[in-house]
């Protein structure tokens, strides 16, 4: 007795596409790329000018804007003003005339040489013209150091996350290709079921004119046709929906196809050189590491807000009426020492909350190196899982089409029911999705080790 028939609806293998929701399409459309890369030029065509990598570039130049600010509160400050002002009156004093007025008035005669004093002292101006220049240079800040060091560790710490985010990308976009290649492969597979779905229903056909057959058998042929030509218009719809989806990951709105390694190149290194590996490269542990050394800093520049801070002063003036000192320029010179012996307790509470985000930072430091120690041999596992299930995948491909063909020429000569036939095509359906599937899985199980210790796809 034949066994029950297994759904003919193709697997949920789509919904891995990324990209949800039917599509139209026609049967017999064949799904055409405008650009067709291997998976280096993929990668290498993401790394230049992706919308995802702009993005995270700028993120690393915010980095390095922080550093810069940082540095500004330990270096000079040179300042420059101008301006015009008029006032309602003008108010001079005549300092010669004035001593001459008050020695005139003296009992006795006395001679009194002014001429070595200045002429007219200008206390308001009608108007005037100024211009200044002022430096201030710090000369002792303490804190400003640490916090440039604590900046400089802080900008490392974004470059690292800002690598660790594009790796996560790149790795998502290799994911995606193979997923790609699913597409194809269920196309590829489709197709097929359409063409030997069309070969039994020419041989019902020849059967039911022999009187070998039954028109229940040419219906039932008929109605799997149908079936298998609504699955390959899905199947095509899916992988132009794929393509679009990799040309959208680019930055354009190009459908991209990639061209996929049937084989995976180099041997799979063990749990101990991965997890090693990722000890060593993984971008997110530099960006513990500094994360942590940064809050070290912070830490000192907190304590070192208890010293004082020195700083030179310098300006330099110029206007169109002359100063009290009868000359139309000035220039003062200083030092200045400035210490802070209470602030309410800020300096106090800066140190208790760097002293907290140290601890925090040092817990995420170790965590981190756990997890990704972890994550690099559960990759080295999931990549011998993925090659057993490949070579079990096509073992079964192999099987399952040589049952087709048997089960066909077994219906030729009467052997079989059509029944068995279309049960044979099904299954030689679902082995060869499994197989594109283990393919997949396998190229994506070695992406995601690249991912995990730390090496670039």
């Amino acid at each position: 007795m034949p066994r029950p028939r297994t759904s003919r609806r193709l697997p949920a293998l789509a919904a891995l596409l990324l990209i949800a929701g039917p599509g139209a399409a026609q049967e017999g459309q064949e799904p055409s790329a405008d650009r067709t890369l291997t998976l280096p030029e993929l990668l290498e065509t993401f790394r230049a000018d992706a919308p995802t990598v702009r993005q995270l570039a700028a993120r690393a130049e915010e980095a390095k804007a922080a550093v810069r600010l940082a540095t500004a509160a330990a270096l000079p400050v040179l300042a420059a003003q101008g301006g015009y002002t008029r006032h309602n009156a003008d108010a001079q004093v005549d300092i010669r005339s004035t001593l001459q007025d008050v020695v005139s008035q003296f009992p006795v005669p006395v001679s009194l040489d002014t001429s070595a004093l200045p002429g007219a002292l200008v206390i308001q101006p009608l108007e005037v013209w100024t211009a200044a220049a002022s430096l201030t240079v710090p000369l002792v800040a303490p804190s400003a150091w640490a916090d440039i060091a604590a900046a400089q560790a802080g900008a490392e710490a974004a470059a690292a996350q800002v690598q660790a985010a594009q790796a996560t990308a790149e790795a998502a976009l290799v994911r995606a290709a193979w997923l790609g290649g699913v597409a194809e492969q269920q196309v590829a597979a489709t197709r097929h079921g359409v063409d030997a779905a069309r070969a039994h229903a020419e041989a019902a056909a020849r059967h039911l004119d022999a009187g070998l057959g039954t028109r229940l058998e040419v219906l039932a042929a008929e109605v799997e046709l149908d079936r298998r030509r609504s699955e390959q218009a899905q199947a095509e719809a899916d992988l132009r929906r794929a393509r679009r989806a990799l040309g959208a990951l680019l930055g354009t709105r190009d459908t991209v196809a990639v061209r996929l390694p049937r084989e995976m190149p180099g041997p799979t290194p063990s749990a101990d050189e991965a997890q090693a590996s990722a000890l060593r490269d993984r971008p997110e542990l530099v960006a513990t590491r500094a994360s942590w050394k940064a809050t070290v800093r912070q830490a000192t520049s907190a304590w070192l807000r208890h010293l004082p801070t020195i700083q030179a002063q310098g300006s330099l003036a110029a206007q169109t009426v002359p100063f009290p000192t009868g000359q139309q320029t000035a220039w003062r010179l200083g030092v200045q020492l400035t210490w802070v012996f209470y602030d309410g307790g800020a300096r106090y509470g800066l140190l208790r909350r760097a002293r907290a985000q140290r601890a925090a930072a040092e817990a995420l430091r170790d965590q981190t190196g756990l997890d990704v120690a972890r994550e690099a041999a559960d990759a080295v596992d999931a990549v011998a899982v993925a090659e057993e299930r490949l070579v079990l995948g096509r073992r079964a491909l192999a099987a399952a089409d040589e049952a087709e063909a048997s089960a066909a020429r077994a219906y030729e000569a009467g052997l079989l029911t059509g029944t068995e036939v279309l049960d044979a095509q099904q299954r030689r359906l679902e082995a060869a999705l499994g197989q594109a599937a283990a393919e997949a899985a396998l190229g994506i199980a070695r992406a995601d080790l690249d991912r995990a210790r730390g090496a670039r796809p």
